[in-house]
């Protein structure tokens, strides 16, 4: 069974003398601080036992967290309500938003008749016959596979991450007790991390909403009930990762191949990813294609209204203590299993469903094992590039706004 090991949350005192002036962090493993040189050395014969931690940098980490959202959705793929139908009317970019019954509005998406898989699979023309052109019809594809489940794939990404990272069932941990894996962001190492909770700013033209042949109107993801994760280290710097962006048309995407082993087969080429330090303010999803250059920040679509501590939710760390993984798999002991999801209720502010009870445990699984299969296994980590390369996601007939 894991136990969770937390980093500094900040510097308070010297290690040696208690002094709290000129503070400075051991530069090998940022898990002890000291006034003055001589106090570090006069401390090493001790901490030298402990001075064992590797540590990742988040902005070249971050591509790995990127891909267990993207591989959950894609094993989801074609239980999607809209790909299972077919398409009736011209949901082309730039047809306008129109009005839904409650007041809002979005660009409506009709489905008709039932489509099976295999006849998805054999012509996607026959799923939506009007699409201006196939890469048009298969970026409303991608948008709608990744759509829902949100905050359980958020949730259990930061729980895969405490597993494989912070817990004495690490790669690092199993060879030494001592030997610690951190991640750090700048120079700094990462004191929590969780989920931030919100909306997101989105024009009423890239928001979809399906109707039936009954005429009920079913809207697609909500823009006012969305989560990512937020990270801040122990000088307060703050990072966040949103990879949840991508059914708003808000497309930033990365890429994979110097993440995933070869072995793997199983994930796009290109995944949603959008990495920023966390700050908010206004703009326009035009500015949007200026994130590839990195010389915009997307946390000016998000409004944060809340956060929620993964890393030191003390529920959480004492549920971690009747965690098992066996073969893959994530199992419990006792009664730790409802602390999850009742944490997740939390966060949400209204009651699970077992839908989403499920992504959460089921992601935890999958994000434990490429967590250690993409970076930990033989230290892969160590050669991810600095930054991955990012882009835009666009298709023909995209309206500059």
């Amino acid at each position: 069974m894991p136990q969770i090991f937390l980093p500094l949350d900040e510097i308070t005192h010297c290690q040696v003398c208690g002094s709290l002036k000129d503070l400075r962090l051991c530069s090998q493993c940022g898990e002890a601080a000291y006034c003055s040189t001589e106090c570090q050395k006069s401390d090493w014969p001790t901490h030298k036992k402990t001075c064992k931690t590797d540590r990742i940098d988040l902005t070249s980490f971050h591509p790995v967290l990127a891909l267990i959202a993207e591989a959950v959705r894609v094993s989801a793929t074609g239980t999607q309500r809209a790909l299972r139908h077919v398409i009736v009317n011209s949901p082309n970019p730039g047809t306008p938003a129109e009005a839904l019954p409650d007041g809002t509005q979005a660009r409506i998406v009709k489905l008709g008749d039932p489509i099976s898989p295999e006849e998805f699979s054999e012509n996607t023309f026959k799923w939506w016959p009007t699409a201006k052109s196939e890469a048009v019809r298969l970026k409303l594809f991608r948008r709608i596979t990744r759509e829902g489940n949100v905050l359980p794939i958020c949730l259990a990404t930061c729980l895969a991450l405490m597993h494989a990272l912070y817990s004495t069932t690490t790669p690092a941990a199993a060879d030494s007790p001592e030997h610690r894996i951190r991640l750090r962001y700048k120079s700094s190492p990462i004191a929590d991390f969780g989920i931030a909770r919100g909306k997101i700013k989105v024009a009423p033209e890239d928001l979809l909403a399906y109707v039936l042949s009954d005429g009920t109107v079913i809207k697609a993801q909500s823009p006012d009930d969305h989560y990512w994760i937020y990270f801040r280290t122990q000088k307060g710097d703050e990072a966040m990762l949103d990879c949840n962006m991508f059914p708003f048309n808000l497309c930033l995407i990365g890429h994979t191949r110097p993440y995933v082993p070869e072995s793997v087969s199983y994930v796009p080429e290109l995944v949603p990813m959008c990495f920023k330090d966390g700050a908010a303010g206004g703009g326009s999803s035009a500015k949007l294609a200026k994130l590839a250059s990195q010389s915009e920040d997307p946390g000016q679509f998000l409004v944060e209204r809340a956060r929620f501590s993964v890393l030191r939710n003390p529920d959480i760390l004492a549920a971690f203590e009747g965690v098992e993984v066996r073969d893959g798999s994530i199992s419990m002991i006792g009664d730790v299993m409802e602390a999850f999801p009742e944490f997740l209720a939390t966060i949400a502010g209204r009651k699970i469903t077992s839908e989403e009870r499920d992504c959460l445990f089921s992601t935890w699984a999958t994000g434990y094992n490429v967590i250690n299969d993409a970076a930990l296994k033989d230290d892969r980590w160590k050669k991810f590039p600095p930054r991955p390369q990012i882009g835009i996601e666009t298709d023909p007939g995209d309206v500059k706004r």
